[in-house]
């Protein structure tokens, strides 16, 4: 081997270790993103039942397919955190970012006529009155305390494997006599660069009280 391609080899070993590395930093900051506070009721390997606090959210309602609509609420929400749609100071990142169909039960993600509510959590400690005004294709909403059954989904979030999560989510609520109320919410944890196994998706449906 000759001491230019020696070089090369060594140089390119030496890059993808450090972007595996900063990969790795950037997944793990992801993971300390605030979250809503819950508390576990039941797990169940990927299944878990959880009693979700109160908590606030800012709302934008889309029509499209499901990336369309998760692209174009994405946009109109992120704008508002980040203090591009309006002055002021930038509001916290926070996780999961959700999309739920209108309806109850399963739907066509392929749907360009679907009306979707995509929702981003408000940082703890904030309330509707110290909050910037928002624009008009957001709104403010508070989320009760509620149960909520969730499943984790296997790979990356693809229409395939939300609908698949969904199947086994439903059947997980069926077998232990629940009753699921409103539509399924898709729940993202990651940004679209972080990829199966590391990054985290689950699919949301709450639950009707009291338990069956």
């Amino acid at each position: 081997m000759n001491p230019t391609t020696k070089k090369a080899i060594i140089g390119g070993g030496a890059a993808l270790a450090a972007g595996a590395i900063g990969y790795g930093l950037y997944a793990r900051s992801e993971k300390q993103t605030e979250s809503p506070a819950y508390r576990p009721v039941r797990t169940e390997g990927d299944f878990e039942l959880r009693r979700y606090a109160p908590y606030l959210v800012a709302e934008t309602v889309v029509t499209g397919t499901r990336k369309q609509a998760e692209k174009q609420g994405f946009k109109i929400l992120s704008d508002y955190y980040f203090a591009k749609s309006r002055d002021g100071e930038k509001l916290d990142m926070t996780v999961p970012v959700t999309a739920s169909i209108e309806g109850a039960g399963r739907h066509d993600f392929d749907d360009e006529g679907g009306r979707w509510a995509v929702r981003f959590v408000i940082p703890q400690g904030k309330i509707k009155a110290s909050l910037p005004a928002p624009p008009t294709a957001i709104a403010l909403r508070d989320m009760a305390e509620r149960l909520v059954a969730t499943a984790l989904v296997n790979g990356t979030p693809s229409d395939a494997h939300w609908n698949e999560a969904i199947e086994r989510l439903e059947g997980w609520i069926a077998e232990r006599g629940w009753s699921g109320t409103g539509a399924f919410e898709l729940a993202s944890y990651n940004s679209p660069i972080i990829v199966a196994p590391i990054r985290r998706d689950e699919v949301f449906r709450a639950i009707e009280e009291p338990l069956g």
